[in-house]
């Protein structure tokens, strides 16, 4: 199956924390925002990818239906984009 939309895989996954909005509007300042961590399996163009979804649709041609299948990536825009996270592995020592 094609994967739509110039998706560009990462070799690793990444974290991400990005702002996510919370539906609440408040004066003075507007619009409050929460910060959310993702892991990102890669990018298109204006998105950071999390998942990939099969999707599809049918088609009329003629008296027949053709089936297109396809997968999509889903992601979070690329300007709700804060910072990365460190995801090295830590020890704690006693």
């Amino acid at each position: 199956m094609e994967i739509l939309y110039g998706f560009i895989p990462y070799e690793q996954i990444k974290t991400g924390i990005f702002k996510e909005d919370t539906n609440i509007f408040k004066l003075p300042g507007g619009w409050v925002w929460e910060e959310k961590t993702v892991d990102i399996i890669g990018e298109t163009e204006d998105s950071y990818v999390y998942e990939l979804s099969e999707s599809g649709h049918g088609e009329w041609i003629g008296d027949k239906v053709v089936q297109h299948k396809y997968i999509l990536p889903m992601g979070i825009h690329k300007s709700r984009f804060i910072r990365w996270k460190d995801r090295q592995l830590q020890m704690d020592f006693i």
